[in-house]
């Protein structure tokens, strides 16, 4: 089974050996952390944080989580994605957790589901699932304009900034480091930039 999983995903070439071994064991993990569809409130595949207390989807994670999967298996992204908009709010937020028996009702958090989307879309482009979320990231969009805007600035206050978490740098691998098909060659991923959120 492992072999399996493993030679399914882009192989990691960086002179790093401590690198190189996480590398792998994110993949463990990730695969570990699946959870099938139909479980509980589970209508799609979706990844799991961890164990325990984590053992649930967190919006932050799984939108960090389809930049990394959508190498293996875009299906598996789009179904991540599916998990939270098929819990979208009447006001378009998101929940922070999706949990086996309940949907959390606290607050939502800031991820990035539109970087998310346009990686997963970098490597797979899917017109009928673009259409289908479409509508769904504008509500989500429109949410947070009206929610996290205080100044009306045109820039939002991420609920995660000011948790103390600093700007991320999004799109790319980091230097060094290429993501590589079964046969080595280097799979080319969207130029790495520095984003500022805008709205």
């Amino acid at each position: 089974r492992w072999s399996g999983v493993f030679d399914s995903v882009p192989q990691l070439a960086c002179s790093d050996p401590y690198l190189e071994t996480y590398y792998w064991y994110r993949w463990y993990g990730l695969t570990l952390n699946s959870i099938a569809p139909g479980v509980g409130t589970f209508e799609h595949a979706s990844v799991v944080e961890g164990p325990g207390a984590t053992r649930r989807p967190a919006a932050a994670a799984v939108a960090g989580a389809v930049k990394e999967v959508r190498w293996a298996n875009p299906d598996v992204c789009r179904s991540l994605i599916r998990t939270f908009f098929a819990h979208q709010r009447e006001d378009g937020s998101l929940p922070r957790y999706v949990f086996v028996d309940r949907v959390d009702d606290g607050e939502s958090d800031d991820a990035d589901w539109g970087a998310a989307f346009d990686a997963l879309n970098a490597v797979a482009p899917h017109a009928a699932f673009a259409a289908e979320v479409y509508f769904r990231l504008a509500r989500y969009a429109d949410w947070l304009i009206r929610t996290r805007d205080s100044e009306s600035s045109g820039l939002f206050d991420a609920a995660a900034a000011q948790r103390g978490a600093r700007r991320q740098t999004l799109g790319g691998a980091p230097h060094g480091i290429s993501p590589r098909d079964r046969s080595g060659a280097v799979i080319p991923g969207p130029p790495r930039k520095s984003v500022r959120t805008t709205v």
